[in-house]
This record gives C-alpha cells, sequence and structure tokens, in this order.
C-alpha cells in the first residue's frame, strides 16, 4: 500500500506541468481582491484608480490603507474564477484552507493559520466567524453558499476580536451579497459538466420602483458522486439542492437606507464516499471474532472484509473511480432565514446602523463511517450495516447588532455598537437503517449509546474601535470588545452503558478582548503597520459525550496575534505587493477528541491543550501589466506546533497531567499555500470579448488527524494538492442590450485521477476516511440583460 503521508505523483506531475505552462502563458487567472465593492454604497469612483474598498473594519476603507491581514474578492473575479461555493475561493487567500463538510450539508469547514475547528456539534463552537449580510452564524452551518449572487467575499485572518460577533480567534469569513439594482435586468446561467453536473441559476430584479426596489433569485444544482458503488454498480447522487428568495430595498431618501431578505433552502444532498483505513487488528475489521454484545459473530465474514486493503488501498488502486460503502451517506438540511437592516445617516459625520437576523433549519444525517458493504448476522438471516450512525438537528438562531460609525474632526474615526444572540439546538437520533428512531449510533443494526440533548445560549456584547491620527503620517487604531454567554445543556441517554441517566447544567463565560495598531504612511503608495490583538472563544459542553461523566464543561480559549506588514503600490498603482508576518499564542486550546466509551464505542469530547504557537509569512501581490492583461501571485508560509499538550495522568490523577506534544499536531495547517495567476482579456469585435484565464494552487501536505499514527501508514496525513485550472470564453459587451457568455472550464486539469482522500479520522475502535472529486470540467451558458 502507498505510504498515504507522501504526496502522490499526480502532485508532482501537476506542479511540473503548471510550472511549464506559466511559463509560457498568454492568458491567465482571475482577478482577485482588487476591485471591491464590499459595502452597500462602496464606490471606487476614481476611473482608472484601481481603489480596492473594504469593509473590514466595519466602515468603508481602502484596502491599502487597512492595517490588517485581508483577502477581498469582487464580483467580477467570482465569475472569473468558476468557483461555485466558498469553498473553491481557499487558492485565492494564503495560509487559507476552506472544505465543504462531508457530513453536514451546506457546513463549511474553515481553517485560517492554523487555527479551525471541524465539526457538526453544534455545542462545539467554530474558531473561525462566518457573516452574511452582516448577520453572524452562530455555527458554521450555513456558511457554505453558491457564489453566483455574491457582491464581495472579504477573507480575514487572524483573530478579530474586537467587532465580530463571537467565535473569531482565527478569523472572519465576511460574504456579502447584491442588492436590489436600480434599473430593470436578470441574469440566468445554465452550467454542465462531468459527474452529472446540472446547474440552473438565475436572479432578477425589477429596477427602482418609486422608493422600492426588488430581486429574487432560484439555484438548483445536481450532481453524481466521483466513484461507482460496487455494491449497488451505480453512482450514488451527491448534490441536490435548492435556493431560492428575494430581497426588497426601500431607500425613500439619501439619509436614510434599509433592506429585508428572505431565503429558503433545502438540500438534500449525499457526501462521501467513507473509506475505511482501518488495519486488520482493529476492532469490527476480524468480523468473526465480533463479540455477541456487539452482535454476535457474523455468519459470513468476507461479505463484509472492511480493513484498508479491501476498502481505501481497491479505491486508490483505481484512481477512486470506485467505493464499497453500501449505504451513502446523506446530509440534508432545510430552513429559512429572515434578514433585516437599515442605515440611517443622522448627519455627515454620524451614521446609525442596525441589522436584525432570525435563521431556523433542520438537518439530518445518515452515514456509514465504516464504508462497508452490509453484512449478515449468524444470530438473524439479515444484512446490515457494521457501524452506521445518525442525528436529527433542529436549531433556531436569533441575532440583533446596532452599532453607531463616524468621525470626530479630522483625526477620529470609529465604530461602537451592541450584539446581542439567542440560539438553541435539539438534537435527537434520526431514522436508522431499519426505520427505528432515537438511534443516535447502530452497530450491526441494533440502537447502541443514543442520547438527546439540547442546548440555549445566550450572548451578549459592547464594543468599540476607531483609529486616530497623531499626525499626518501616523495613526494609533485601537479596539475593546467585552463578551458575556450563557450556555444550557441538557442530554439524556437511553442506551448503552449510560442508559437511564441524563444531566443538566449551566454555565457562563466573559472575556474582555481587544487590539491595538500602529501604522505609518510613508508616501501615498507605502504603509507599515504592526500591532496586537486577542481572541476569544467560549467554553461549552461536549454534546456527543457517552456518559454524564465526560458532558464538561471544557473551558475558553484565548489567542493572542502579533502582525506587521506593509502595504505598497507602485507605478501609479498598477502594482501591489503587501507582505505579512504574524505570531499566534494560544492558551488552553479546544481539541474535539474521538475516543473509545466506556461501553468499546467511539465519543467525541472537547478538551483543553495547554498550548499552541504559530508563526508565519504571507505575500499577495497583482501587477495589471496591461489593460488586457492582468497577473497574480500569492505564497503562505506556517509553522505550528503544540508548546504543551497535557492529559490525565490515571496514576496520578491530582497531579499537572502528562505532556504529549510531541505525539499531536496542528491539523489542517500546511507549511506552504501558493497561487500564481492571471487573467486575459481582447476583443474580438466591436460587442464580443474573448476571456480566458488559468490559475495555479499548491497546497502542502497537513495533518487531518489530532493525534500522529504510529503504523507507518501516514493515515493521519493528506497528501499535498495540486490544482492547474483553465477557462476559455466569449462575452457579448452590449451596453443597452441582452448580453450573453459561452466559456468552457476545467478545474483540477492535470491531477489525473477521479477522486482524492480529503480527510482522516481516528475514532479509536476504527480508522475512516473521506474521499472528494478533483477534476472538474464542462460547459456554461449564461445571458444578462
Amino acid at each position: 500500500m502507498t505510504n498515504l503521508c507522501n504526496a502522490p505523483v499526480y502532485a508532482i506531475k501537476s506542479g511540473l506541468m503548471c510550472a511549464t505552462a506559466l511559463a509560457g502563458m498568454t492568458f491567465g487567472a482571475p482577478l482577485y481582491a482588487q476591485q471591491l465593492n464590499a459595502g452597500e454604497n462602496a464606490q471606487a469612483e476614481e476611473s482608472g484608480s484601481n481603489i480596492i474598498i473594504v469593509s473590514a473594519r466595519k466602515r468603508e476603507e481602502s484596502l491599502q490603507e487597512v492595517p490588517l491581514a485581508v483577502t477581498a474578492i469582487d464580483k467580477a473575479a467570482l465569475n472569473n474564477s468558476f468557483a461555485q461555493t466558498v469553498a473553491d475561493l481557499e487558492r485565492f487567500a494564503p495560509n487559507v484552507d476552506l472544505a465543504d463538510n462531508a457530513f453536514g450539508a451546506k457546513q463549511l469547514n474553515a481553517t485560517i493559520r492554523g487555527v479551525g475547528f471541524a465539526d457538526v456539534e453544534k455545542s462545539f463552537e467554530p474558531a473561525i466567524g462566518f457573516s452574511i449580510d452582516g448577520v453572524f452564524l452562530g455555527t458554521s452551518g450555513g456558511a457554505s453558499v453558491d457564489v453566483f449572487d455574491l457582491e464581495s467575499v472579504e477573507i480575514l485572518r487572524g483573530p478579530q476580536g474586537t467587532l465580530y460577533g463571537r467565535n473569531t480567534v482565527g478569523g472572519v469569513i465576511n460574504l456579502r451579497r447584491t442588492r436590489p439594482t436600480e434599473d430593470i435586468g436578470a441574469r440566468a446561467t445554465i452550467r454542465l459538466g462531468n459527474n452529472g453536473r446540472e446547474e440552473y441559476l438565475a436572479v432578477a430584479n425589477t429596477g427602482r420602483i418609486g422608493a422600492f426596489a426588488l430581486k429574487g433569485y432560484f439555484f438548483k444544482t445536481m450532481t453524481d458522486t466521483f466513484s461507482t458503488n460496487l455494491v449497488t454498480g451505480e453512482k450514488d447522487r451527491q448534490k441536490d439542492s435548492i435556493s431560492f428568495g428575494g430581497a426588497l430595498s426601500f431607500e425613500p431618501s439619501e439619509e436614510f437606507s434599509a433592506l429585508l431578505s428572505v431565503d429558503f433552502f433545502d438540500d438534500n444532498s449525499a457526501q462521501g464516499p467513507n473509506y475505511n483505513l482501518s488495519t486488520p487488528d482493529a476492532l469490527f475489521c476480524t468480523l468473526s471474532l465480533i463479540p455477541a454484545a456487539f452482535g454476535g459473530p457474523v455468519a459470513d465474514s468476507s461479505s463484509g472484509a472492511t480493513c484498508i486493503d479491501q476498502s481505501f488501498t481497491v479505491a486508490e488502486n483505481s484512481d477512486f473511480t470506485t467505493h464499497i460503502q453500501a449505504i451513502p451517506t446523506a446530509s440534508e438540511t432545510d430552513g429559512y432565514s429572515v434578514t433585516g437592516s437599515f442605515d440611517w445617516n443622522l448627519n455627515d459625520d454620524l451614521t446609525l446602523t442596525s441589522i436584525t437576523g432570525y435563521r431556523e433549519s433542520d438537518e439530518l444525517l445518515r452515514t456509514d463511517n465504516f464504508g462497508s458493504p452490509l453484512v449478515r448476522l449468524a444470530a438473524a438471516p439479515v444484512d446490515v450495516p457494521i457501524f452506521f450512525a445518525t442525528r436529527f438537528v433542529d436549531q433556531q438562531q436569533f441575532s440583533q447588532e446596532l452599532r453607531l460609525a463616524g468621525t470626530v474632526g479630522s483625526s477620529l474615526d470609529f465604530v461602537a455598537g451592541l450584539f446581542y444572540m439567542d440560539s438553541e439546538y435539539s438534537l435527537m437520533g434520526g431514522p436508522g437503517p431499519f426505520g427505528q428512531n432515537f438511534g443516535t449510533v447502530f452497530v450491526f443494526g441494533g440502537p447502541s449509546n443514543n442520547f438527546t440533548a439540547s442546548q440555549k445560549t445566550t450572548a451578549y456584547a459592547a464594543f468599540a474601535d476607531g483609529s486616530y491620527k497623531l499626525t499626518d503620517a501616523l495613526t494609533v487604531s485601537a479596539g475593546i470588545r467585552y463578551s458575556y454567554e450563557e450556555k444550557d445543556f441538557d442530554i439524556a441517554f437511553l442506551a448503552g452503558a449510560a442508559a437511564g441517566t441524563a444531566s443538566s447544567q449551566t454555565a457562563d463565560f466573559d472575556a474582555v478582548t481587544g487590539r491595538v495598531i500602529l501604522q505609518y504612511q510613508f508616501t501615498d503608495d507605502v504603509m507599515a503597520f504592526g500591532g496586537w490583538s486577542r481572541g476569544f472563544r467560549s467554553g461549552g459542553f461536549n454534546g456527543r459525550a457517552a456518559s454524564v461523566a465526560t458532558v464538561g464543561p471544557y473551558d475558553p480559549e484565548t489567542v493572542d496575534s502579533f502582525e506587521a506588514g506593509l502595504r505598497m503600490e507602485f507605478f501609479d498603482r498598477s502594482v501591489r505587493f503587501n507582505p505579512t508576518i504574524f505570531y499566534t499564542n494560544y492558551r488552553n486550546k479546544q481539541e474535539e477528541v474521538s475516543r473509545a466509551s466506556a461501553d468499546g464505542l467511539p465519543e467525541t469530547i472537547v478538551q483543553n491543550a495547554a498550548s499552541a504557537n504559530i508563526w508565519g509569512i504571507e505575500l499577495e501581490t497583482q501587477a495589471n501589466v496591461t489593460d488586457e492583461f492582468t497577473l497574480r501571485g500569492s505564497v503562505g508560509y506556517l509553522n505550528a506546533e503544540y508548546g504543551e499538550f497535557l492529559i490525565p495522568d490515571l496514576a496520578n490523577p491530582t497531579g499537572p497531567g502528562i505532556d504529549v506534544s510531541d505525539q499531536r499536531q496542528l491539523r489542517r495547517a500546511p507549511d506552504w499555500t501558493f497561487a500564481l495567476g492571471a487573467t486575459y482579456t481582447a476583443p474580438v469585435s466591436d460587442n464580443i470579448n474573448f476571456i480566458a484565464t488559468t490559475d495555479f494552487s499548491f497546497m502542502d501536505s497537513s495533518a487531518s488527524n489530532l493525534t500522529r499514527d504510529t503504523s507507518g501508514l501516514g493515515r493521519d496525513i493528506i497528501a499535498s494538492v495540486a490544482s492547474l485550472d483553465y477557462t476559455i470564453g466569449l462575452q457579448s459587451d452590449n451596453p443597452t442590450g441582452l448580453n450573453w457568455s459561452l466559456t468552457a472550464y476545467v478545474i483540477d486539469a492535470t491531477d489525473g485521477r477521479n477522486g482524492r482522500l480529503a480527510s482522516t479520522l481516528d475514532v479509536d475502535v476504527f480508522y475512516f476516511g473521506v474521499g472528494a472529486p478533483t477534476t472538474r470540467y464542462g460547459l456554461e451558458l449564461g445571458i444578462e440583460f
């Protein structure tokens, strides 16, 4: 078997081919972070100025004047990149890893500068904040949205514990959708591609009718999985989702504007496939030795051969064109959200903003983590999955933010406000493999280790942030935030070793976080900055604990980050060069850990590691070579390791614990990330343009599992990924009538395989991994008027 920690030949070959392609390139990658319309009214009015306007500090500023590490991606760049969801944007920002969660529909896993937290459990706090149209999401569920109607994306790296709601120890991803337009118009796209991809996307605007304007949208996406199920002989349906909604704007005067949006979504997708990575000595791999407590001996062990050689190795040898997971992983969600906001210009210097959000969703997960065929029990003539997990979660969230922003004289600009959020979730067992209910885990078809859980979280915060010009060149920025959270948690165990027990607990957490930054404007085109910031993530409870003893609570974590950088422009702003260095210190770092519970089955808990240290470098650059040709690139380097990782010393329970930091590793923290690309546009006729792009990105290998794999198989490491993407197309340019576009695209053109291993997890009693597709290609036809 191939050692999983070695970078595949495909990635190496991709890199060599890419280097050759770029050396002789005549067309290039999408413009990404350069001409952003980030706020509702943010416009770079100066013709040809190339000014990028961002709202990273909740006021509109030029990117080159913001003393923070921000990657901004505008609407044109989103269109040219052929990104389909937010996860596809990871290649545009250094030291950023984004991926759709394999076990949570519309859930986005994000790791920024080695800081991340990937789990579907709603009681666990995400480390990266997500904001959609100013509404801060309480979890990462719902963050993986289609980019078709996005106006801009901002990726803020490093803790943002001053201005942004909650859970911002690692960064914030701001998503802003288009507002209703002044004029009547519509945009529609049909995208067809490999693996049965069909996408139908449309947005329509009524134009302004008096003080009102209305926008509506409809998205439909369908795809098949990238590999054939050898059990059924067919490809499983993977994506099957519908989103629709609208927005109504009200602007009776220049002093006041309001926006109401309503969104619905129904996602009946599947994920995976899962592969078994367990060695033959692992529990459940030697099926004939399964004890009676777990279903008794298996009548025909050959029918359920599920260890690494029969599962992952077979898939790897077929270039991931096949898998043997009999029951596809279903990850479904439906729900709606309502957002209301207004901006009221009190005078020329002060603006009052209110943002109210309500969100409600239901989620259903059904997954055979073993990724195996069904097996037949000796005690009953029935075929059953070996290990089947299912969960049904309903969640509601209400949030309110009120803030005042403005200027005082010519030296001070500020933003201050209040934030409130109330969220609730409840977890029940979903339908099992044979229709059973309230089974969170089924082992050989029978419910085991089952429970219900719920939590109510109430969060309050007050914040202020401002910048003061000490001189014409020297500015000091400072911010402070007080956060208070209260959590009420309930859990009841229905089966397993803890059956008949329950727990109800309450805990509260608070913290003061802030930042101080100095920036110096050497010239109009060169600025330097340096500063400190602190992020806070509250403690909580273990929503998938297997006993009362492991419910928690666990403690909060704190992140201190020191950052310095330069923001430089040359040749009349046609070239930008933005280097940044940073150092991050973690205290009481939270880690979700999968381990065997008292009854021998896996449970997931959060525990606090003592400390971790991360430092790195980021470079972002762009050159507008001509009006038709643009080059851009980015490089990120990370050095991330635990300073200390303490676990209980069973021989000395009152002692300090045992330091196992040499056996632990920070996940999704690749040493190197790299991107290089360009965009070329040329007129074919008076009304038709030729547009071609190419984009090469590389992400180094990184740990997927917290604990190092001692088997020598490298199952804890995800191999490096090199991707070369192309688009080529024609686009009409008719200022007054109907416009059309026809584009061919290839994403990850040189990988050479059907799929790859995207993540792995050691759950103590077995080891499994999740696959993801590689090459995607197809055609897109669009119209717009």
